[in-house]
């Protein structure tokens, strides 16, 4: 068996400004008047106020996402302009933790991590893993329990893939792929893909008898 972990640093600055954190969580709605099936479901949405706070995992079980979005600049229909992440939500650090690699990899036993913005604060397992004695970089940058609410903010997002070998891989293992998406959410007044120039006059459908 074995696993690749990474962490993405993404430092939003989304038209400029500060930045929140929401997590969306799929929920279902019980059965009532209005839901009288009992097949509606909702979303919501939880804003994650502090470094402490921020530390989630991912779960499939709701489709859960992560909203970040700037408050202080709205889109045409008067939403925070934000982009969304969208995990694969497959397992982070699966190692014990009182182990060795659980201490200087902490950083992996979170999907989600936000920090305040440092310009020192670089790297999530702190500037040298495999010789500090453990907890260096995130956790320790977030021990402080710093406001994330509307503030100059890092999200760190950690994710990995676990591979089982197969008979099929030798002696060539195929590709296998692990990643996340981001996505834009109100950020654009409508769909970008819609601005395509108009079409040339005396176009190209013009046909003739020779």
């Amino acid at each position: 068996m074995s696993r690749l972990l990474f962490g993405a640093r993404l430092d939003f600055a989304l038209d400029g400004g500060k930045c929140r954190v929401e997590e969306e969580d799929v929920v279902r709605l019980p059965t009532s008047e209005t839901n009288p099936r009992g097949n509606a479901f909702s979303r919501k949405r939880t804003i994650l106020g502090t470094e402490q706070q921020a530390q989630r995992d991912a779960d499939q079980s709701v489709a859960r996402t992560w909203v970040v979005s700037n408050p202080e600049s709205l889109n045409r229909l008067g939403e925070p302009v934000g982009y969304k992440l969208h995990p694969t939500g497959l397992p982070t650090l699966l190692a014990a933790e009182d182990s060795s690699i659980h201490r200087r990899a902490t950083f992996a036993s979170k999907a989600l991590w936000v920090s305040q913005y440092h310009q020192d604060e670089r790297y999530p397992t702190g500037d040298f893993p495999n010789q500090h004695p453990g907890h260096a970089g995130l956790p320790a940058w977030t021990a402080a329990d710093r406001n994330v609410n509307g503030e100059d903010i890092v999200v760190w997002h950690s994710f990995g893939l676990t591979h089982f070998p197969r008979v099929e891989d030798w002696p060539i293992m195929p590709v296998d792929t692990v990643g996340f998406k981001l996505r834009p959410e109100g950020f654009f007044d409508r769909s970008p893909v819609l601005d395509v120039p108009a079409p040339a006059s005396g176009g190209h459908g013009d046909c003739c008898e020779e």
